[in-house]
């Protein structure tokens, strides 16, 4: 909570490691910010809801290093509850996720 986040903005939370990748050189850019955008979409962070206004937010202005190490902590508390091969999926879906908005 002292970051900010809320139940609204859980689901962006988990996204975070999506905003540090488009932070990576310094600034966003719009093409990094469209595809962040996107990418939560197809995730269920839905236009007009809080979660989608904390990342345009998030990309707009660049989060601490805390809020990026404790959504990296929150993401591994939740999948260490999956089994191998689930885990396995979701680490390789976030990689190919920040991959792609590296390449944006």
């Amino acid at each position: 909570m002292a970051l900010g986040v809320t139940l609204d903005t859980g689901a962006a939370f988990l996204l975070a490691p999506l905003v540090q990748v488009a932070w990576a050189e310094g600034a966003v850019t719009e093409p990094e910010r469209d595809l962040v955008l996107r990418l939560a979409g197809s995730r269920g962070v839905e236009g007009g809801s809080g979660a989608h206004a904390a990342l345009q937010e998030w990309l707009r202005v660049r989060p601490s290093n805390e809020f990026f190490d404790t959504a990296v902590e929150a993401i591994k508390a939740g999948l260490a509850v999956l089994t191998p091969q689930e885990r396995a999926e979701r680490v390789k879906g976030i990689v190919d996720a920040c991959r792609q908005v590296a390449g944006a």
